[in-house]
């Protein structure tokens, strides 16, 4: 029941998280698993509840990491048009002296794809920050809030 890839014991799920989550991802109810297990349906929900948050922190961590290498925020305010998120990104690579490694249409294409929910046609329905690292490197936090280390 491992990944292929990823050694479950370097995660912040128990075993008995995983057993739950991959089971319900398999089409599996709370009602089935718990008969499984030979337990409670509230122990199951439990269990699959306590995953799902250690799921949502764990993802809000690898943001944050990836907030932390931002070096230049740039805001974007409701209805921006996407042409001109672009634009903003390359200018700010500019001013930073940072190579943004995405030909004009790539980037557009990545951005369309990253804000696709944000998006009414090719305009922001809410304010955005983008960040840029110095490795070149473009993140998307698409909240009004600001980010951490932002100017």
């Amino acid at each position: 029941m491992g990944h292929p890839r990823i050694d479950p014991d370097e995660t912040f799920l128990t075993d008995r998280q995983r057993e739950v989550l991959t089971l319900r991802a398999n089409g599996l109810t709370q009602p089935e698993i718990a008969d499984r297990f030979g337990t409670s349906v509230a122990n199951v929900s439990s269990i699959e509840s306590r995953a799902r948050g250690n799921v949502d922190r764990a993802v809000r961590t690898v943001e944050l990491a990836a907030d932390i290498r931002v070096e230049h925020w740039i805001k974007m305010d409701e209805g921006a048009h996407l042409r001109e998120v672009v634009e903003s990104v390359y200018e700010a690579g500019d001013e930073a002296r940072v190579k943004v490694p995405f030909s004009d249409p790539e980037l557009s294409t990545y951005l369309h794809v990253r804000l696709d929910h944000r998006l009414d046609g090719r305009r922001l329905v809410g304010p955005l920050w983008v960040g840029l690292t110095a490795d070149g490197d473009v993140i998307t936090h698409p909240s009004g809030l600001l980010p951490p280390n932002a100017d």
